[in-house]
């Protein structure tokens, strides 16, 4: 319900309710992309000091809070049309959001490590695949209410969306109390993710941020251009969904047997594959096959890195490595939605910014497969200071 909260409803559905916000605003696609762009960049925030802020609190501690004024922030950016207060709210929503990721996925590694290899990849998948269970529901929801009530109720849906966001807090927060708190550092040691070694991955982690963001942002302003009817939208999302969902923890039992950077590169390869096919027709059972491959892919890549930081570095620093990695993948963010909509704003329209999408993902697709184990006897070096 993490993963759900912070990336399904407050992120991914934001692309269900562009179209109709586009249609009663008169917003061009750059300003729309903004909004996601500034939501990147609160994710960024978010991620980079979950860790320091953990370290001080307690991981249980700012996970219950951020995953709170997720929710929160959600539901403020349905009460106005005005640009300035959307987009602090995106932004906070963005900053709680890289909180409550990261927080949740140190609880959930650092519970399931003495479970074995195996589990734990395997627990690591369920966590990230929970972002399929917002696609899910915000596509069998949003559609409809906009369908029912019209373009200019665009506000409900962040609203629905934030009421979402807070039954998924209400699921997720009584659970805390069987997760295992990670252990707080010693204020004279330093444990750092140590980037040289890992400089393939982290770009092509970036590299997917960049495209798999834009993809989402614009997917389904795409789909509407191209003539498609809500009724398949849904069908798409719902897909998305459904797939993100049951794929996440085949993925991981799959990663874990996958050495350096090979898995990663499996994955945005089937990404790309997936972002391709509605480059090249809108045949309902051709999209059907992009939502599958496209949700299959979505959060694998959170799968893979854990289980590159896992496989490769001391426990203690798993933490650590997940906030690097998830900073990568919102600086990309942060950088393909203004970007994609600057291209989207272009006489080729929108169908230019999946092209930029496609691009980025197949660079990724090939950068990562220079990702190599950089492990010797199964730890890292901790640096003790003093």
């Amino acid at each position: 319900m993490a993963s759900a909260s912070s990336l399904g409803f407050a992120r991914f559905s934001y692309s269900l309710i562009l179209p109709a916000m586009a249609t009663t605003l008169h917003w061009d696609y750059q300003r729309l992309g903004t909004l996601n762009t500034v939501n990147a960049v609160g994710f960024l925030a978010g991620a980079f000091s979950a860790t320091t802020f953990s370290n001080r609190f307690g991981t249980k501690r700012i996970f219950t809070a951020s995953i709170l004024l997720v929710a929160l922030m959600g539901i403020l950016s349905g009460i106005s049309a005005n640009f300035t207060l959307l987009l602090l709210a995106r932004t906070l929503s963005g900053v709680f959001g890289g909180m409550t990721f990261v927080s949740g996925g140190s609880l959930v590694s650092n519970s399931t490590t003495h479970m074995g290899h195996k589990t734990a990849a395997a627990a690591s998948g369920i966590y990230f695949a929970g972002a399929g269970a917002g696609i899910l529901i915000s596509g069998l929801v949003i559609p409809p209410v906009l369908s029912h009530m019209g373009n200019s109720a665009w506000q409900w849906g962040w609203i629905v969306m934030g009421l979402l966001c807070l039954l998924s807090a209400a699921l997720a927060l009584p659970q805390t109390k069987n997760l295992i708190e990670p252990p707080k550092l010693a204020t004279r040691t330093s444990l750092r993710f140590p980037i040289r070694g890992f400089e393939p991955s982290i770009i092509a982690s970036a590299l997917f941020g960049a495209g798999y963001i834009s993809f989402i942002t614009f997917l389904v302003a795409f789909l509407t251009s191209a003539g498609n009817k809500s009724s398949t939208i849904s069908w798409f999302w719902a897909m998305l969904g459904i797939s993100t969902m049951v794929t996440g923890p085949i993925w991981g039992l799959a990663l874990a047997r996958l050495k350096g950077g090979i898995g990663l590169a499996s994955i945005l390869f089937v990404a790309a594959v997936g972002t391709a096919c509605p480059l090249m027709t809108s045949n309902f059972l051709v999209l059907m096959l992009s939502a599958l491959l496209f949700g299959s892919s979505i959060m694998s890549v959170g799968t893979s890195y854990t289980i590159l930081a896992q496989r490769n570095l001391d426990m203690r620093l798993v933490g650590s490595a997940i906030g690097v990695y998830t900073t990568a993948i919102a600086f990309g963010q942060i950088v393909g939605p203004v970007g994609v909509g600057t291209l989207a704003d272009t006489s080729q329209g929108v169908r230019l910014g999946i092209v930029a999408s496609l691009v980025m993902l197949l660079a990724g697709t090939v950068i990562s497969l220079f990702q190599k184990d950089r492990v010797v006897s199964g730890k890292a070096t901790v640096k003790i200071n003093g």
